[in-house]
């Protein structure tokens, strides 16, 4: 077991299902060519199925210190039992008991209370992270690359993404005000390996800088009280998603969860979030309701203090008025998007389109000029 603090921590809150996809990605994380991703992985165990988290463990190629004890008594131990992989490098590997209550931020604070590194990171078991080391994976980190408007660098000789340079070496040649990393996420991918859905994610954090997880689903980390984030994009960072869950199953989930938060918060019994009543406008705008849509959005709009969350609600809920004939309410929407961001050509562009779907020929082809005009 190490004896000093660990630098990087990976945390995984992890389940019964979630363990069928377990093993790949702790391969992913150790078995690679410059060495392991971090020096710590901790595992959030909210599962019945223990013989199944032993057998992932065992597949993943874990080795436990001493040589006495064995998986079945790691994962049996109870809570925060600490083993060396001997099998890993210098890895150590945490594994803690939590009762799964479907709240995913308390389980994700619980899990990073576990950790002891100087920057954590989380990951779903059913993620992979991308690695120079495998072809495909190095083609994708090279499609996302671009994606972000960077070139990437002939490969070398070995087939690597230039230098190699661990994540553990970005981290440590940051600045030290930086506390935040955003990495890209493939969250949907293709069958012909591509992502379909790319969302940027805050990956990493600088804990002791004080950060919380929050919201129920779609759960993201912020700072904590008058903590600032400082952030710093690395696209060649690359995790990809590949679900456990049948796509079905996973939106059936994703609905329950948001049903119940929005009753909750409808009754009083926890504050109104933004990203919950958006999160159930997506939803309505699948099934085709563009009332109940314009309903969730705008109080989403009341509820947030994010502008660029702000500007997202009204976009969408202009598009959503539109779409049930009432123009003076989607006129009035995108009025204030373009008076709260003058500067973005979405807003005049949004403008130009009501116009259009009144019959407002001129005005339409004015605002289709000035949306040409902004940058």
């Amino acid at each position: 077991m190490n004896e000093k603090r660990p630098f990087l921590s990976t945390c995984i809150i992890v389940g019964d299902e979630g363990v069928k996809t377990l093993a790949r990605l702790l391969k992913s994380l150790v078995e690679r060519a410059a060495g392991p991703w971090c020096d710590e992985i901790v595992l959030g165990w909210n599962g019945r199925n223990d013989v199944a988290l032993v057998a992932a463990l065992e597949a993943a190629g874990v080795g436990v210190e001493p040589p006495e004890l064995t998986i079945t008594d790691l994962v049996a131990s109870g809570p925060d039992r600490r083993v060396a992989q001997a099998g890993w490098g210098r890895v150590d590997l945490v594994v803690h008991r939590r009762s799964w209550t479907g709240n995913f931020a308390d389980a994700r604070n619980d899990n990073f209370a576990h950790a002891s590194g100087v920057w954590r990171a989380y990951l779903d078991a059913d993620d992979v992270v991308a690695s120079s080391d495998d072809p495909d994976d190095l083609r994708a980190v090279y499609d996302c690359l671009r994606s972000f408007g960077v070139e990437p660098s002939a490969p070398a000789d070995d087939a690597r993404l230039g230098p190699p340079q661990t994540v553990k070496d970005f981290l440590r040649g940051l600045d030290p005000d930086r506390n935040v990393v955003w990495c890209p996420y493939d969250y949907t991918i293709g069958g012909d390996g591509k992502a379909l859905e790319r969302h940027p994610r805050r990956r990493f954090v600088r804990w002791d800088d004080g950060f919380t997880w929050r919201n129920d689903y779609h759960e993201d980390v912020y700072p904590v009280g008058g903590n600032v984030e400082r952030p710093v994009v690395n696209a060649g960072i690359l995790v990809r998603h590949y679900p456990s869950q049948p796509t079905e199953e996973r939106t059936a989930r994703n609905r329950a969860i948001l049903q119940r938060v929005l009753g909750e918060m409808q009754r009083g019994e926890r504050p109104a979030d933004g990203r919950v009543f958006y999160n159930v406008a997506c939803f309505a705008l699948e099934d085709g309701d563009y009332r109940a849509a314009t309903d969730r959005l705008g109080e989403a709009i009341t509820a947030t203090g994010d502008a660029g969350d702000l500007a997202l609600y009204r976009l969408l809920r202009t598009r959503a008025l539109t779409q049930i004939g009432m123009h003076r309410e989607a006129s009035s929407e995108a009025f204030m998007l373009a008076a709260e961001c003058p500067d973005s050509r979405q807003s005049w562009t949004l403008l130009q389109e009501v116009a259009h779907a009144q019959g407002r020929w001129q005005l339409s082809l004015d605002l289709f000029e000035r949306a040409v005009r902004t940058p």
